[in-house]
C-alpha cells in the first residue's frame, strides 16, 4: 500500500465488541482503530504469556490457544473469526482472538470482545493483560451475576 512504510502490514479497519444481552447478540458497536501499525514478530504465544504471567492457566485440551482465569469465569481463546466480524484480509477461515466473561456456566456472556485476524498478537496480548491484571477497577455495583467473584472495595 502505498504510504505504509517497508515491512507493515494494514489494521483492520475497525475491532467489534458484542454486547452481552441476548437481544444484541447479532449486533456490534464498532471502534475505529489506524489504519496502519508496524508488523511483530510474536505470535500467539504472546497473548498466552500474557495471561499465564497473571496466573491464568492454559486449557488443557487447546494449551497453545486458549487460557482462563483461575475462577474459570473468563477466557480468551485464539479460533475462528465470528461471521460478523470484519477483516481488512477477506480471506476465509482466518482465526482471532475472542475474550468473553461467563461468570456462571450456561448463562449469558456477561461481555465478549473479538479481534479480527489482523490484529497484532501485541495488542491483543496489551489488552490480554490489562483484562488479567489484579488491579482494582473503579465500580459502584456488581453485576448479579458476578456477585462473590467480585468485591466492591468502597474508599
Amino acid at each position: 500500500m502505498a504510504g505504509q512504510p517497508e515491512g507493515s502490514l494494514r489494521w483492520p479497519d475497525s475491532i467489534a465488541v458484542r454486547p452481552s444481552s441476548p437481544g444484541n447478540l447479532g449486533r456490534c458497536k464498532w471502534a475505529r482503530v489506524p489504519s496502519t501499525i508496524h508488523q511483530f514478530a510474536d505470535g500467539p504465544e504472546t497473548v498466552l504469556d500474557a495471561l499465564s504471567a497473571r496466573g491464568w492457566i492454559r486449557d488443557v485440551d487447546r494449551p497453545r490457544t486458549t487460557a482462563t482465569d483461575p475462577g474459570l469465569s473468563s477466557s480468551v481463546s485464539l479460533e475462528m473469526v465470528p461471521p460478523l466480524i470484519e477483516d481488512a484480509d477477506p480471506r476465509p477461515d482466518l482465526v482471532g482472538w475472542q475474550a468473553w466473561a461467563e461468570p456462571v456456566l450456561g448463562a449469558a456472556y456477561l461481555w465478549c470482545a473479538s479481534f479480527s485476524a489482523s490484529v497484532p498478537h501485541d495488542l491483543v496480548a496489551v489488552f490480554a493483560s490489562s483484562l488479567a491484571s489484579p488491579v482494582p477497577v473503579l465500580r459502584r455495583t456488581v453485576p448479579e451475576s458476578a456477585k462473590g467473584r467480585l468485591t466492591v472495595v468502597r474508599c
